[in-house]
């Protein structure tokens, strides 16, 4: 009877110890599983993470490389329009025929002033107010483009300095205001020229 009884202790002890390892091993198995799909789950997910990315990289790429090409066509289609040059020479030259105007009556204003045989404050103050009138013209140029450039970058650099040569040379001479126009008329229709060849270019 004794020994039915041990018998019997032993094989549910044996049981209960089968079972325990079963658990614990299954318990590992459950783990590893999960830390096996989690790490899956994790480099999936930075993978779809770059490729978007370099999906988001790629577009704002072809975006700006699109609107580089939009602005080179609108310069080209700007620049093969006959209206469009039409338009910009027509204003260049009414900016450039105020400015011969602006410039005769500067030059009457000088002479009639009391110093007029003060070279040095002459040649300053002529340049001085020479300077004023391109600087406004500059401006008043910049506004208005062709071929994606401001008109104030296409005229001739210092232009000015050529007016205040043949105004300082007027003032020397005695007073012929039809002699000063034709003067200062020829040298802003030069300009003008020059502008006009420089759009070409």
């Amino acid at each position: 009877m004794l020994q039915v009884n041990v018998e019997g202790g032993l094989a549910v002890a044996k049981g209960i110890n089968e079972f325990g390892i079963m658990v614990v091993m299954s318990a590992f198995l459950l783990i590893l599983s999960v830390v096996v799909i989690w790490t899956i789950i994790r480099r999936y997910m930075k993978i779809t993470d770059r490729s978007i990315n370099g999906q988001n990289e790629s577009m704002q790429e072809l975006i700006q490389i699109s609107k580089l090409q939009n602005e080179k066509l609108e310069d080209i289609r700007e620049g093969l329009s006959e209206r469009t040059i039409s338009q910009t020479k027509v204003i260049v030259e009414s900016m450039l025929e105020s400015d011969t105007e602006k410039t005769l009556r500067l030059l009457r204003s000088v002479r009639k002033e009391n110093n007029i045989h003060d070279i040095p404050a002459v040649t300053e103050k002529v340049t001085r107010l020479m300077r004023n009138l391109s600087n406004r013209r500059y401006e008043a140029l910049s506004q208005f483009t062709f071929h994606g450039r401001p008109l104030s970058v296409i005229i001739e650099e210092g232009w000015h300095k050529r007016v205040v040569d043949a105004m300082l040379k007027d003032l020397t001479m005695e007073e012929n205001n039809g002699r000063a126009y034709t003067n200062i008329s020829a040298i802003y229709e030069d300009i003008l020229n020059n502008f006009y060849r420089a759009m070409k270019r």
